[in-house]
């Protein structure tokens, strides 16, 4: 199924039992906040959707030693090592050890 405007109208009336009117109002109401909101897709998303917290409320910077030392640590027990720390493909060790690319080149840093 395709969607565009009148569909997504559509649907959602006939999901939530509102009146199609009703609905066209929320989604003007939606696109208008989307257009003129100074956050992310993403932030939107994730407001819309009912989570508790804003989509990266607490982000903290990737390169705080305590992330860099725990990633070292991580590394020191992990089979690949800390030669693929140090060496690997930089998108490939951040998500082998599910952590941001700066920490890695901080971690790499840290290591010469």
């Amino acid at each position: 199924m395709s969607l565009n405007h009148a569909s997504l109208v559509r649907d959602a009336s006939a999901r939530s039992g509102l009146p199609e009117a009703t609905v066209e109002a929320v989604v003007g109401a939606l696109a208008d906040l989307v257009h003129h909101s100074h956050a992310s897709p993403d932030e939107l998303l994730n407001a819309l959707l009912g989570a508790p917290d804003p989509l990266h409320a607490h982000p903290g910077d990737p390169r705080d030693p305590a992330l860099v030392a725990a990633l070292v640590e991580r590394a020191k027990t992990h089979p690949l090592g800390l030669d693929y720390l140090k060496g690997g493909h930089l998108g490939s060790v951040a998500a082998t050890f599910e952590t941001h690319a700066f920490t890695v080149l901080s971690a790499r840093d840290l290591l010469r």
